[in-house]
């Protein structure tokens, strides 16, 4: 019975969720992208000047700044709707839109990327860590090389 109790509120939050995600201007869906994708930006040339010796590596600053990208990337993805396929100021190029599943495995890859990067972050070896955020780098070029018109 409790379990019910919980799961009724949770199914409410998802029903609300998805009616909101379809309130959403298209424009603002865009901005709402762009601007998580500018952060995921910051973030990553952070963390690879620390990689290749620009400046100090710490570990508890890669810890942080991959822990704000494992957030970041859910976020980012979040603002690909249906609806902003053909909205001006959009990068997304109309493959994204016909490969859709394939677009949400790269994402899925990139965030499951990044998870692994906190932990190898987490334990603190500086090569394990190098190697984790080159993979994760892969997997951002791979959907720019794919899905963004530059």
């Amino acid at each position: 019975m409790t379990r019910f109790f919980l799961l009724v509120p949770l199914l409410c939050m998802l029903s609300l969720s998805l009616q909101a995600r379809e309130l959403i201007k298209p424009e603002d869906a865009v901005e709402y992208r762009q601007a998580a994708f500018q952060v995921i930006r910051f973030q990553f040339g952070a963390m690879a000047q620390m990689i290749r010796g620009e400046r100090e590596f710490t570990n508890e600053e890669f810890l942080q700044r991959s822990q704000a990208l494992y957030t970041l990337i859910p976020l980012a993805h979040e603002g690909f709707i249906e609806t902003t396929r053909n909205e001006s100021g959009s990068r997304a190029a109309d493959r994204l839109w016909d490969e859709r599943e394939r677009f949400d495995q790269i994402m899925a890859r990139f965030e499951s990327d990044t998870a692994e990067l906190v932990e190898v972050a987490a334990d603190g070896s500086q090569r394990q860590v190098r190697n984790q955020f080159r993979q994760a780098m892969r997997h951002c070029k791979a959907c720019h090389d794919q899905y963004r018109m530059d």
